[in-house]
């Protein structure tokens, strides 16, 4: 059996749970442009989830594991679609979907790099804060490993204060932070208020590349930011078209409702804005409105963590 090497961020079953007739409006906000696609074409990227282990081997059991909870996840959606009850099994089964809906898309490695690359370059800017120090450093560098390196002090100090140079992070640790956060974040899920709404007749959800949506409080400390577990947010993911699911504050209730159409649309524009690339809508018409209305085609993230 050949290894898959064509991985969906956004599995192609949830993907047609969007679509008309297997198909599906994307807007690209890399390249402005509106696309007619199929689920298969959309979302994907070669070996996004393969590691490399310690002799160098590619290793495909991420994008298994995902097909396997893909697998549970699909008829208990379709359940859902349909306003049937779940079961506490099933709810456990959402929650692992969800929670990787949240962390296996490109936005979540995006600002895992984007940290990472901050909390260092803060860090060696405090270790390299003079002349007096960053020779320290040198010395002890070259005291430790036996190499000298050919440059001088201030030449460094300047080179890491001017942020002359990027800082990659290891794929293999930002799938192993993926597997840790994504099944930590479903434990919390699991433990909370669900309310499965429903839009009226002929109106619809759309989704993104970044579907796993935060809403904060009315009010909430900027400093401290929102999270999963912070008092009041909202945790807000479409499932298919038909049906999305609000995630509230700690509790037991699975609940089910009609909403109207001005909070299908507040929700469409919501998760629009939360996009990294893809808007994703089963019209055209309704796609085009929602990037005019967020103009999530004029701008671009320019940054998702703040450091300092």
């Amino acid at each position: 059996m050949s290894t898959p090497r064509a991985h969906h961020y956004l599995p192609q079953f949830y993907l047609r749970g969007f679509s008309r007739d297997d198909r599906l409006w994307v807007y690209d906000r890399y390249k402005n442009e509106y696309r007619n696609q199929t689920p298969k074409n959309i979302a994907v990227e070669r070996d996004y989830y393969t590691i490399i282990d310690d002799n160098g081997k590619k290793k495909a059991d991420i994008e298994k594991f995902f097909s396997v909870i893909e697998g549970k996840a699909s008829p208990v959606i379709q359940k859902v679609d349909a306003r049937n009850n779940i079961s506490t099994e099933e709810r456990d089964i959402l929650s692992i979907f969800m929670s990787f809906l949240k962390v296996r898309v490109p936005d979540f490695e995006k600002a895992n790099d984007e940290y990472n690359e901050k909390i260092i370059k803060w860090m060696n800017k405090f270790m390299f804060c003079d002349e007096k120090h960053t020779k320290v450093m040198l010395d002890n560098y070259e005291k430790d490993t036996g190499e000298k390196l050919d440059i001088e002090p201030d030449e460094l100090m300047r080179f890491i204060h001017e942020d002359e140079y990027r800082i990659k992070v290891n794929k293999n640790f930002t799938l192993g932070l993926m597997l840790e956060l994504g099944m930590e974040t479903a434990h919390y899920l699991r433990q909370m208020d669900w309310i499965f709404i429903y839009p009226p007749k002929e109106a619809s959800f759309v989704t993104t590349d970044n579907p796993f949506t935060l809403i904060p409080p009315p009010e909430y400390n900027k400093f401290w930011g929102v999270g999963i577990l912070s008092k009041g947010a909202v945790k807000y993911c479409p499932l298919s078209q038909h049906v999305a699911v609000l995630i509230k504050d700690k509790g037991e209730k699975i609940e089910g409702g009609n909403a109207r159409r001005d909070i299908v649309k507040k929700l469409n524009y919501r998760i629009a804005s939360n996009s990294d690339r893809l808007v994703i809508a089963r019209d055209e018409p309704l796609l085009r409105k929602i990037v005019k209305i967020t103009k999530v085609d004029r701008w671009v993230k320019e940054s998702r963590v703040s450091v300092g």
